[in-house]
């Protein structure tokens, strides 16, 4: 797809401070570290990797329940990742992301639920793009 990403991310940083028994931080737990990848219209964005490697807080900071340590997220041209709250909850309602439970489990209609289509990489964490729409 051609034209400007609707989200663009670089070099975004989550760090989460570790506290000893007195509450004292001793030091830091890089939950994401130099993450960049943009999306186009049309794209779609599958994120894999092992448990803990930082999936679910890449979600959390892109729609604002995380402020990023550094990094940049932009979404369609617009610097989001350091408004005031007022104005990132007015950004998020335009922005979702979406748990994958790997197990099908029945639901009323006794279907079975959706299973996660995108291809898998073989670097844990790795964001790949599962393909795009016309």
């Amino acid at each position: 797809m051609s034209g400007p990403p609707l989200l663009d991310v670089r070099a975004l940083r989550r760090y989460f401070p570790v506290r000893n028994v007195f509450g004292v931080r001793s030091g830091w737990l890089r939950a994401l570290d130099d993450v960049s990848f943009e999306v186009r219209r049309g794209e779609i964005l599958g994120v894999v990797g092992e448990s803990g490697c930082g999936k679910s807080t890449l979600g959390k900071t892109l729609i604002g329940i995380h402020r990023p340590t550094a990094g940049e997220i932009r979404f369609r041209g617009r610097e989001i990742g350091r408004l005031p709250r007022g104005e990132r909850r007015a950004v998020a309602s335009e922005l979702q992301y979406v748990y994958q439970d790997p197990t099908p489990r029945s639901t009323r209609g006794g279907r079975s639920g959706a299973r996660c289509t995108s291809r898998s990489s073989s670097t844990p964490g790795s964001a790949q793009r599962s393909g795009t729409r016309r």
